[in-house]
Order: C-alpha cells, then sequence, then structure tokens
C-alpha cells in the first residue's frame, strides 16, 4: 500500500494526532478508519494505543488482539501491545509479546530495550542490563544510544554497582548533554545515595531545560527530607508555576505529614479528594499516599502521659499532655517542640508514663489538660507530686 494511499494517508494523520497528545481525537480517526477498512491492521492497532491512554485497557487488548489477528507476521504490532502491558504494571506479560516480536525480526532496537525495561519492573535489574547491552548492538532507529544508556543506569541503580550507575549516567550525559530526563535519573540515583547536594545540582539543571514539573518536584522532596521549612516555601513556589492547585495542596498535605502535623495532614488531603474533579492522577495519588502514611505512623505507637511544670511570674503550674508516640523519647520530643512556643516561663517534664494506646489516633499529642489554678512558688518549694495540686 502507497503513501498516497487515502487510507494509509488517514492512518499517518491519526498517528499524527496521537504524537501531539491529542488522545480524543486520534481515536475517534482510528475507529472511523477500523469501520472503512476493518481489515487494517494498522488502524486497530492505532486504536488500541489510543485506548490505553484513556484508560480503557480491556478495550485497547481486544483491538490488539484484532490487529495481531489481521497480520500475524508484524513484529511493531506485538511491540506495541508489549509496552502498553508493562504501562499498566504487566511486564511479564509484556516480556510474552517482545519474545515474539523478536522471533519475527531481531534486529529492532525498541524491542530489546523494552525487554530491558520490562526485566527492571520486575526487579530482576541484571537481566535488564543483558537485554539493554544487547540493545546498544543494534541500530538506533526509534531509540538513541541516550535512552538506552539511561535504562542502564537505572538498573545498575539497582544494584550494589553504584559506580557503573554513574558511568551510565555519565555516558547518557555525554551524548545527549541537554536531554533534562537524564539529569533527573542521574538526580534521582544521587538523591537515593544520599548525595543530596548533587541531586539538587541535577534537578536544578534539569529545569533549566524546561524539564516540566518534575524537577521541582524532586528539589521539592530533597527539601522535606532535609525538614527545611524555608526551602519547602520556596520549592513550593516554584512548583505552583507549572503545576495545578491540586498538586500544591496534595504537598501541603505531605509536607504536614512529615512535619508532624497529622491531623493538619489529614485534614488537607481528604479536602483535596473531596474536591478533586479526579483529572490530576498525580495529586490524588499523592494525596492518598499521605493519607497512608499517617495511617502507617499510627500503627505500632504507644500512649504515654506527659506532665510538664512551668515557671513563670513567681507560680508554679503544670500541663498534663497524652500522646501517641513511637517511644518515650518520642513523645517527650513531641512536647518539647509544642512547648518551645506555647511556654511563657522556664518549663520541665517531671513525669512520663506509660498508657493505653487509644485506638486509630494518629502519632502527636491528642489530648491536653492545663489546671486554671495557679500556685505561689514558695509554697510548693517541697511538692513534687503534680497530682496532689488539685487538693491543695
Amino acid at each position: 500500500m502507497s503513501d498516497e494511499d487515502p487510507i494509509h494517508r488517514r492512518y499517518f494523520d491519526a498517528c499524527r494526532l496521537l504524537d501531539e497528545g491529542r488522545v480524543v481525537d486520534a481515536q475517534r480517526e482510528f475507529e472511523r478508519l477500523t469501520l472503512d477498512a476493518p481489515r487494517f491492521a494498522p488502524a486497530w492497532d492505532g486504536s488500541a494505543r489510543t485506548l490505553i491512554q484513556l484508560g480503557q485497557i480491556d478495550g485497547a487488548m481486544e483491538h490488539f488482539r484484532r490487529a495481531i489477528r489481521l497480520d500475524p507476521a508484524s513484529w511493531r504490532i506485538r511491540y506495541h501491545m508489549a509496552a502498553a502491558l508493562r504501562g499498566v504494571g504487566r511486564p511479564g506479560e509484556a516480556r510474552a509479546h517482545l519474545v515474539a516480536a523478536q522471533r519475527r525480526d531481531a534486529s529492532q532496537r525498541c524491542v530489546a530495550y523494552e525487554e530491558g525495561l520490562c526485566w527492571l519492573d520486575e526487579g530482576e535489574p541484571l537481566r535488564g542490563v543483558k537485554a539493554l547491552e544487547r540493545a546498544l548492538a543494534l541500530e538506533p532507529r526509534e531509540i538513541s544510544d541516550a535512552v538506552v544508556w539511561t535504562a542502564m543506569g537505572r538498573c545498575w541503580a539497582e544494584t550494589d554497582e553504584f559506580e557503573a550507575a554513574d558511568e551510565a549516567f555519565s555516558k547518557a550525559l555525554m551524548i545527549e548533554p541537554r536531554d533534562h530526563r537524564v539529569l533527573l535519573h542521574w538526580a534521582e540515583f544521587a538523591a537515593r545515595r544520599g548525595r543530596s547536594e548533587e541531586a539538587e545540582r541535577f534537578a536544578v539543571s534539569a529545569r533549566s531545560l524546561n524539564g516540566g514539573c518534575e524537577p521541582d518536584r524532586l528539589r521539592l522532596r530533597l527539601a522535606m527530607e532535609r525538614g527545611d521549612s524555608t526551602a519547602v516555601e520556596a520549592r513550593l513556589g516554584d512548583l505552583a508555576e507549572r503545576a495545578g492547585p491540586d498538586e500544591i495542596l496534595a504537598w501541603r498535605a505531605d509536607w504536614a505529614r512529615r512535619s508532624g502535623r497529622p491531623e493538619e495532614a489529614r485534614r488537607r488531603a481528604l479536602d483535596l479528594l473531596r474536591q478533586s474533579d479526579g483529572e490530576d492522577s498525580f495529586a490524588s495519588e499523592l494525596a492518598l499516599g499521605a493519607l497512608r502514611a499517617l495511617r502507617a505512623e499510627a500503627s505500632g505507637k504507644r500512649g504515654f502521659r506527659v506532665v510538664v511544670r512551668i515557671a513563670a511570674n513567681r507560680t508554679e503550674r503544670y500541663r498534663t499532655y497524652r500522646v501517641v508516640a513511637a517511644d518515650a523519647t518520642h513523645a517527650e520530643r513531641i512536647v518539647s517542640e509544642i512547648e518551645t512556643e506555647f511556654a511563657d516561663g522556664e518549663w520541665e517534664i517531671i513525669e512520663l508514663q506509660r498508657t493505653e494506646h487509644p485506638g486509630g489516633v494518629l502519632a502527636g499529642i491528642y489530648q491536653l489538660q492545663q489546671p486554671k489554678v495557679s500556685f505561689p512558688l514558695e509554697d510548693l518549694s517541697q511538692r513534687t507530686d503534680p497530682a496532689a495540686s488539685s487538693g491543695a
């Protein structure tokens, strides 16, 4: 079939729409093609690829199978189906189709590259390296050397061969010095290895290359892990220039969780999920992640009763906290963080006792009791039992 054939021309027009991100328009054109030329396998393949992006997995798989029945010799349809399966979290199934694609044409780099990614997703990074080494030996075509070396770095990063990971990312960057994706993967690797300054530098470079939201997200996460509230606010401001308000609210929920404000985190996360229209899936997943983390943090905690004595204006009084914490040290820290801001005089923790864990309460302070009566210091110079104050 020549390029001048109307069906062929319409097919390429639909592919162009898909490449431009106009998925709904592309799906409409592919669907018309399947009606006008029901035995034209590429139309079914194209329709399947658009359905995947629209989240219609079952329909996409059916259209892929239809395309394969029409053109069983095609390696490309099997490759597209494998990429789709890996994209929806089914790398094992994807590899079976890649094996079939390689039987039909073993010279395609993209097939070996996709196999490497499947092994990476399955937790077999060394097998991924082997597949990617085969990919490097093939003609680049759709997949550049830089892309393969980046995937190689990701595989090595999952092993103890950290120097090999750095070398792979370095090679990728030498080939494509302005590819922000290389810098981002290298930054992620550096962050995981505790090389936060290096990760920050890579992320800043990626941002300068117009890397979308990912560099700002990484820098924000690094600031949160450092506990640097000033940097967090700055990074949130940077991200707000590129991301929607739902995502910013989700990050604020996560920051509240990380900085020991569980109730605020829960409220912000639930507010986002309540008002979200579902379009920003990243924000929704981030909010759900914050709620999952809050629940995990609540499990395994213990209850404590902590009594604080405050001396101010020549009087002595007490505050009693009930706290959920991992251990006594954690309970003292939670109370100290509040008292540092709260107390209007000198203070000290004079009593800390284990109590029954209140079911469903997250880590942190869940009750505060403060007697309204103050006592002159000279009258209580010998008093050490705060419970006895109620009878004074």
